[in-house]
């Protein structure tokens, strides 16, 4: 059986002059990429009463949806949930107290 791996080629950094300054005058390297970091959380959880005028008041989902106050909102029942959205446009939306 031959061995079919090839080793890697790792260049030496003092031999183009990169240890102890720039003796060969290669330049600064090219800048490196700043890569978007996942947000922290990935799914806010909430339960909340319903008040006596049928509203629900949840900031931190609120903000985590990012919806404002004027935001139309839509809502259907489906398997027995009550599913919002926010397609902009609705009888009801968001109010300035959330």
């Amino acid at each position: 059986m031959t061995d079919d791996t090839l080793s890697p080629l790792i260049p030496s950094f003092s031999a183009v002059g990169l240890v102890g300054g720039d003796a060969c005058g290669i330049g600064a390297g090219l800048p490196m990429a700043t890569i978007e970091q996942p947000p922290a959380h990935t799914a806010v959880y909430s339960v909340r009463p319903v008040d006596t005028n049928g509203r629900v008041v949840d900031k931190a989902v609120l903000r985590a949806l990012d919806w404002r106050p004027g935001d139309l909102l839509s809502w259907r029942i489906v398997a027995g949930l009550i599913v919002i959205t926010r397609p902009g446009y609705g009888r009801r939306g968001i109010t300035k107290y959330g």
